[in-house]
């Protein structure tokens, strides 16, 4: 969700509205600090009252927090909507209100995006969000427009050569690399907070386009490939490249999170069953 993403007042809005698709798990989240925080926040002690609004029906309704304190001076506040009818909502943080959002089932429109969702392996690493609650880790979902096409693959090798005395070249070591362009935005591109997101993302751990794992290419960013005239509204590239050989048992515990079996129990998600040591405090 974006809540009062530009400033811009040249152009007109992008035309592109967010779409999930109903399966998609939206997680909210709220860190509410203490005084004694050592990082900058809002110090008055309560979490901000969370509504949504269906745009086609003009209904306005509250939604409850789930609270786990993560330290003595921040409290994790999250919410998870998921499984809801289609159609045009937007979310009311205190007194921000997100911009609009589609819920639809329509297999064409889904078709044209891609599921990006996102963790990190500790706490420690981002001081913005918490990624494991109560000893769990936990999932950031992100649909968006675009995908990766056949002709933005680009092809690497990490090797080194040792040339005999008859000029016979024989590989001492070799692997090669694959990397990937991914394009943000279709046709009616995308405004420029999704490229934001994407950069931001691309920070973490685990990070899972339509269930298969990608890390940034070396220090390559989201770069505007077109302009929509007239639009705040952009199309971007981004290059990444496939983790294969990482931890075949952390891969396991994380395809499963990624498909939410065994949600009622969330045992499925627990840090423990992968081996890892979770160290819960910022």
């Amino acid at each position: 969700m974006f809540w009062h993403p530009t400033t811009d007042k040249f152009g007109a809005k992008s035309k592109y509205t967010q779409t999930w698709k109903a399966t998609d798990r939206i997680l909210v989240q709220v860190l509410q600090l203490t005084s004694s925080a050592p990082i900058a926040g809002d110090y008055d002690g309560s979490a901000p009252t969370l509504r949504v609004k269906n745009v086609e029906t003009g209904s306005t309704w509250t939604e409850n927090w789930s609270s786990w304190s993560m330290n003595d001076w921040c409290t994790v506040k999250t919410w998870v909507m998921t499984g809801w009818s289609p159609g045009i909502y937007v979310m009311l943080l205190g007194d921000m209100e997100s911009e609009p959002f589609c819920i639809t089932a329509e297999t064409e429109l889904l078709d044209q995006t891609t599921l990006i969702q996102y963790s990190m392996i500790d706490n420690r690493r981002r001081m913005d969000t918490a990624f494991v609650v109560n000893g769990t880790r936990q999932f950031f979902d992100f649909r968006v427009p675009g995908g990766f096409k056949d002709d933005n693959w680009a092809f690497g090798v990490d090797n080194a050569q040792f040339t005999t005395s008859l000029y016979d070249t024989v590989d001492v070591h070799s692997h090669e690399m694959l990397m990937k362009t991914f394009t943000l935005g279709n046709s009616e591109g995308c405004p420029v907070w999704f490229a934001d997101l994407l950069n931001r993302l691309l920070t973490c751990t685990y990070v899972y386009f339509d269930g298969v794992r990608y890390s940034r290419h070396e220090s390559d960013v989201p770069e505007v490939n077109a302009e929509m005239e007239d639009l705040r509204s952009y199309i971007f590239t981004q290059t990444v490249q496939r983790v294969i050989n990482l931890q075949p048992a952390v891969e396991n515990a994380n395809a499963l999170r990624l498909r939410r079996v065994g949600e009622e129990e969330d045992d499925y998600r627990i840090a423990d069953v992968e081996g890892e040591t979770m160290n819960r405090s910022v």
